[in-house]
């Protein structure tokens, strides 16, 4: 039972760490206009929502852990996608 209390902390704080990161590039976006600062919101944007999907489609949905774990890994990988865009676009 504390293993499962761990997880939940990792969790969340991954949600939190992450969404915080997508405002914060946000609100550097919106101010200086940089498109790097836009897709490193969208791309922590969807790490976080990754860690809320998985929640949601394995505790209200009622979805099996392999079903939940590959929609929160499609969204990380398309938050990955989004970091490695915003990384390589801000090089030129």
């Amino acid at each position: 039972m504390e293993i499962v209390f761990a997880l939940i902390g990792v969790r969340l704080a991954v949600i939190v760490v992450g969404a915080s990161l997508a405002i914060f590039a946000l609100l550097r976006y919106l101010k200086g206009g940089r498109r790097g600062h836009l897709l490193l919101s969208v791309g922590f944007g969807l790490i976080a929502m990754g860690g809320i999907a998985e929640g949601i489609t394995l505790g209200f949905l009622g979805w099996n852990l392999v079903a939940a774990h590959a929609v929160e890994s499609a969204f990380s990988a398309g938050g990955l996608l989004s970091v490695l865009l915003a990384i390589l676009l801000g090089r030129g």
